[in-house]
């Protein structure tokens, strides 16, 4: 699992009609009035701890047509990577060489899916856990089920769905709908962590967040 984020976002692009990309639905043209930011950094007992793999990511999401995922800077990759999607437009940025591509999303349906755990093959149910979703996706498939957990004294509320020999857990404070770890098993074993640092909701809507920032020179992708 090196730089799982890091697949994740060609994974994303590579894909865009399915996992990350954004879909319009009918009806849903208005512009939103409100925004969520999360910030995350993932570990993996594989993943050294000094690893690209582990330094924060930024997604920001306004409804299901807006989606932005800031990467940190990767000197010796010569990669700074940024995805900004506008459906049906979606833009996979090099910040670095200011370099960019542009995809547009044949349709004809358009619905903005952003994982939380985009890994190949997993069961198909996890995808439908995402950032600034958390607890529509546990409010669907358990009724929003918590347990309470304490580790190492410290008190937690737990959510956990499980399927196909993987299960998803997330760690919230107790009585509060914000997320502080987001836990990928696999049997027995967590294969990935996901770290909340920040996570803000109700923000108001920026629409220059979703827009290609200025002298990038993009070149256009056919489906």
């Amino acid at each position: 699992m090196n730089r799982p984020f890091r697949l994740w976002a060609i994974w994303v692009i590579s894909i865009c009609g399915s996992a990350f990309a954004l879909h319009l639905q009918a009806g849903e043209t208005a512009i939103p009035n409100t925004m969520v930011k999360v910030v995350v950094a993932a570990e993996a007992t594989d993943m050294p701890e000094d690893s690209f793999g582990t330094k924060p990511r930024t997604f920001y999401r306004a409804g299901d047509t807006y989606g932005r995922t800031e990467e940190a800077d990767d000197p010796a990759m010569k990669l700074h990577g940024l995805i900004i999607i506008s459906e049906p437009d979606s833009w996979m940025i090099n910040l670095t060489d200011k370099t960019g591509k542009h995809f547009k999303d044949p349709g004809p349906t358009f619905v903005m899916h952003m994982p939380v755990f985009a890994l190949p093959n997993l069961p198909k149910i996890f995808y439908s856990l995402e950032f600034g979703r958390e607890f529509e996706f546990f409010e669907k498939v358990s009724k929003k089920k918590k347990y309470p957990k304490t580790v190492n004294g410290m008190k937690f509320d737990s959510y956990a769905v499980g399927t196909g020999g993987y299960m998803v857990v997330v760690y919230t404070e107790p009585n509060k709908e914000v997320p502080l770890f987001a836990f990928l098993f696999k049997g027995n074993d967590v294969i990935l962590t996901i770290r909340y640092m920040e996570y803000k909701s109700g923000l108001s809507f920026d629409p220059a967040l979703f827009k290609v920032p200025g002298g990038i020179k993009i070149t256009e992708q056919t489906p």
